[in-house]
């Protein structure tokens, strides 16, 4: 899976705990699931580790990681097994979700 964009060191330890090493595994392995088991697995699998911190920037980190996320959903796409499953949408404004007590 390291040719997948997006899905460094982290996720792809994460992946060969469950024994998926290409990405011809992986593809096997969905066509097992249904939709949202596999919505609920690729979260399971790409959760950031510094999930709902604020970081010094003013960023809050996402629950799930976007970019590993959506690489792997196009990937799916393109081997026509997504299940339509749809691409996460980009940042959310960040007034709304700041915690209040969050200082940048």
């Amino acid at each position: 899976m390291d040719s997948v964009y997006g899905i460094g060191p982290l996720f792809n330890k994460r992946l060969k705990r469950d024994k998926i090493h290409t990405v011809a595994q992986f593809i096997a392995k969905v066509k097992k699931l249904d939709k949202s088991n596999l919505e609920m697995y690729l979260t399971k699998i790409f959760k950031n580790p510094k999930r709902n911190r604020c970081m010094d920037s003013g960023y809050l980190v996402a629950d799930t990681n976007r970019i590993a996320y959506n690489s792997t959903v196009k990937l799916l796409r393109k081997n026509k097994v997504s299940k339509g499953l749809r691409l996460l949408k980009g940042r959310i404004n960040l007034k709304e979700t700041f915690p209040k007590d969050c200082k940048k």
